[in-house]
């Protein structure tokens, strides 16, 4: 067992609550975390064997140019399209940051993080080994 991490991905998009916020933008960054038994790969040095986190990318950047008002919503469409494809993987985190929000004093960032323990915990499913680890 194993993590790959595609960290730091940084995007513009225009989610947001407010009008100015969709209308005209701002920075984002996203991060995901995946386990998964990647031993066939470490062994044969063949990507077909492993998660290619340019896969991951790819999502990240469709799910960015999907407008939300949220970024729950769009941690959460991340997160699924991530588990949906990739069945074999046994956990994943997904964190999306917003930078500088638009709030009355000077902020970094937020940002909202959602994992499978805690998708586990809201009654979603839970993936991989960990459901065969849930009903014993």
């Amino acid at each position: 067992m194993g993590r790959i991490a595609i960290e730091g991905m940084k995007f513009y998009a225009h989610h947001g609550y407010y009008h100015d916020e969709r209308k005209l933008g701002n920075h984002f960054g996203v991060d995901v975390y995946v386990d998964t038994d990647f031993r066939q790969a470490a062994e044969s040095d063949a990507l077909e064997s492993t998660i290619n986190y340019e896969g991951i990318w790819a999502m990240a950047k469709q799910v960015m140019e999907e407008r939300s008002y949220l970024i729950e919503h769009v941690a959460w469409n991340l997160y699924r399209a991530v588990t949906d494809r990739f069945p074999e993987i046994t956990y994943c985190k997904v964190r999306v940051t917003k930078m500088h929000p638009p709030l009355q004093g000077e902020v970094a960032r937020t940002f909202v993080e959602l994992d499978s323990h805690s998708m586990e915990n809201g009654g979603s499913p839970v993936l991989g080994q960990q459901a065969s680890k849930k009903a014993e």
